[in-house]
């Protein structure tokens, strides 16, 4: 059974390989630091056979973005906008085909919403490195900010209405 939870100490970062060296070496050397220094928590995938296997990971932290979206619900409020960041993602080279990193944005979206519950935030924001990944991304309902090249989002009340699905 596959189940998520908070990078550990138990938990073999440097057996993980997504095939990009950025995200490999942000999870081998650096998100236990973040996390510490609580700049960031990362969260990764794992099966509960082999719990010290990270099967795909993600990190969270907060944004600020500092120009008003031009989305219906903001045009009126002229003040920067708080939201989720979802900064790295990764899935291990030997589960990319399975399809498992949707269960590392749905698990984002529910925090999103934990979050938003607890303090409130517009959205889950992400960069999207290339047109694959926004055409992936869109599969979830994520959109472009027209502002911030490759930047996307997903409104707090979308995220809110797929929750209620």
């Amino acid at each position: 059974m596959y189940i998520i939870q908070r990078l550990n100490k138990e938990h073999n970062c440097k057996a993980f390989d997504c095939g990009q060296n950025k995200i490999n070496d942000f999870l081998k050397q650096q998100a236990n630091q973040s996390i510490k220094k609580h700049y960031s928590q990362t969260h990764v995938l794992i099966d509960d056979n082999a719990p010290q296997q990270i099967i795909g990971f993600y990190t969270l932290n907060s944004v600020l973005i500092d120009k008003p979206l031009q989305h219906q619900i903001n045009i009126k409020y002229p003040y920067d906008l708080f939201g989720v960041n979802l900064a790295r993602m990764g899935s291990d080279i030997n589960f990319q085909k399975n399809s498992l990193s949707s269960h590392l944005i749905i698990d984002a979206l529910e925090k999103t919403l934990i979050i938003n519950n607890n303090m409130g935030c517009q959205g889950l924001f992400l960069d999207a490195k290339n047109s694959e990944l926004i055409k992936y991304y869109k599969k979830f309902g994520f959109e472009l900010l027209l502002e911030i090249e490759n930047k996307m989002w997903l409104p707090i009340g979308t995220i809110n209405a797929l929750a209620d699905c």
